[in-house]
């Protein structure tokens, strides 16, 4: 009987081992079911499994602060999935800080440098350390415009924030809204308008020493650009309802063509391609932040690079090196058509754009060359200080806080709680 049995176990050894045992690997992705984005998630997933023969994704995702929530709870339980959306800066510094992110940089052969852009494989931790290859680079603080509107007003793109200021009264005796932004979703405002103010009015090299304690944020760079935004709002550059409208209602006041310009990340491209019509499309334009008096360099754009898969740091290097191919996927190696489809730009070097291209990604692609890029404020500031910040900037909005007080106050909570301060 024993010997049956052993004869049974080696022919059923035999057969898994001429099939291949299938191995499965743990996906965390941001995403959202129905976008673009996802199917393209879904479409480089496919191709990893097809290129590694019995290996399968086992795919699970979230999207908005639900992301975040599972992976931080993940990351403390010691139960993170094999491979995950990880941020730039510090938005995942949760489980990238903790040494749970394999370092990607062993895998960068000659080759992968030759096809990608410089800025795509900069060092994102201490030693040059790399978690995530970038899908691309998300510019947040692009100006759009509806040409078709400004040429029945007789307006023309301000070339300065005093020339944008002295439209408002033509666009509001239009029965228009000016500059259409939701600020009550708890982001809006700092990531897109104040990180493209910053850019101007601070720089990179200063808001750097500000965020780690060699420069105040109740100074000058900072209380000017919040000045911006509190003017913005007095003098109704900003509509009266921007505390009130959520994301969406901001936005689709611009698509609506309700209102003549609208402040919003490069990725709105993907909803203003799916939704509107071709004669709004043909006449949207973008622009940089027009330029501002004392500004300290011009013509900037705040940027960040986007989010890419990272490893899990306990995987065995084998393991790792296979999950690699599922990291450059990601990154457009190899679905390049695909992701342009998508809106989404790769960081990849002689990128060709299809025929069919629509004419807005190809305008994005020529903003983000045009033009310097600067930090995004909660990319690089811990997300704590972040949430605070934009509870002042809504008061700042409300009349309780002035932006000199909303400055002193958000110095005072940063000296006391910032992790960067620390």
């Amino acid at each position: 009987m024993k010997k049956i049995m052993k004869v049974s176990l080696s022919c059923a050894f035999l057969l898994f081992a001429s099939i291949g045992f299938a191995r499965e690997y743990k996906l965390f992705a941001y995403g959202e079911k129905g976008t673009p984005q996802y199917d393209l998630l879904l479409e480089k997933i496919k191709k990893f499994e097809s290129i590694h023969d019995g290996v399968k994704i086992k795919l699970d995702s979230a999207s908005n602060q639900a992301y975040h929530a599972k992976l931080k709870i993940l990351s403390v339980a010691n139960k993170l999935p094999d491979v995950m959306t990880i941020f730039p800066g510090n938005r995942s510094d949760y489980v990238t800080r903790k040494g749970l992110i394999a370092d990607l940089t062993p895998f960068f052969d000659a080759g992968l440098k030759e096809k990608f852009i410089p800025q795509a494989l900069v060092a994102q931790g201490d030693d040059g350390k790399v978690y995530a290859l970038p899908q691309n680079l998300t510019l947040t603080g692009v100006v759009y415009a509806n040409k078709k509107v400004m040429e029945k007003l007789n307006l023309s793109y301000p070339r300065t924030y005093r020339e944008w200021l002295g439209q408002v009264k033509v666009i509001q005796e239009a029965g228009l809204t000016p500059l259409a932004i939701g600020n009550k979703s708890p982001w809006v405002m700092q990531s897109i308008v104040l990180s493209a103010i910053l850019g101007r009015t601070a720089g990179d090299e200063w808001l750097n020493k500000a965020i780690h304690g060699q420069a105040s944020f109740a100074d000058e760079p900072f209380v000017s650009a919040l000045k911006i935004i509190e003017q913005m709002y007095k003098d109704s550059l900003l509509d009266k309802a921007t505390p009130n409208w959520d994301y969406n209602q901001g936005t689709n006041q611009f698509l609506a063509s309700k209102a003549v310009y609208s402040m919003n990340g490069g990725w709105i491209i993907n909803n203003y391609i799916k939704t509107a019509t071709p004669e709004f499309l043909k006449n949207i334009t973008m622009h940089a932040f027009p330029s501002i008096s004392g500004e300290k360099q011009g013509s900037t754009i705040s940027g960040t690079l986007g989010t890419g898969f990272g490893i899990a740091a306990n995987l065995s290097k084998s393991d790792q090196k296979i999950l690699f191919d599922l990291v450059k996927l990601q990154a457009g190696l190899g679905a390049e058509k695909s992701a342009i489809k998508a809106g989404i730009i790769p960081l990849l070097k002689g990128l060709e754009f299809p025929d069919n291209t629509d004419p807005l990604v190809r305008n994005l692609k020529k903003l983000t060359d045009d033009t310097k890029v600067t930090y995004v404020f909660d990319g690089v500031m811990d997300s704590e200080s972040v949430t605070f910040l934009q509870n002042l900037i809504q008061e700042i909005f409300l009349g309780t806080r002035t932006a000199e007080q909303a400055a002193n106050d958000f110095e005072d909570y940063v000296i006391k709680n910032s992790s960067m301060r620390k």
